[in-house]
């Protein structure tokens, strides 16, 4: 965003523009012109935060790769021995189907 951008949110920020105030009216060349710098600059502004939120789900969606990465490899390690103790009992047994447990 460049300056000049940044006065026009700042002069949005402090009350020039309507909400709680009488209704704005484009009347004039000035005043159309005056309305388009307020929405250069809020589709600046817009642009700006969706690339943050963008930089930061990508670090969000790497951070939890990483955590994720171990508990899935312990994970496949226990479902692994879970498998190989099933096939020896299903080996003892073939009758047994599954294993009870608590």
């Amino acid at each position: 965003m460049n300056p000049l951008q940044d006065f026009e949110l700042n002069e949005i920020n402090n009350g020039e523009l309507p909400g709680d105030r009488p209704q704005f009216e484009i009347t004039d060349m000035n005043s159309l012109n005056w309305a388009f710098r307020k929405i250069a600059a809020l589709k600046s502004q817009e642009k700006e935060i969706k690339a943050l939120a963008a930089t930061e789900k990508q670090r969000i969606e790497e951070w939890e790769r990483q955590e994720l990465k171990p508990l899935a490899d312990s994970l496949s390690f226990f479902e692994n021995l879970v498998s190989v103790y099933h096939t020896k009992q299903l080996q003892e047994d073939p009758k047994a189907k599954t294993l009870s447990t608590p």
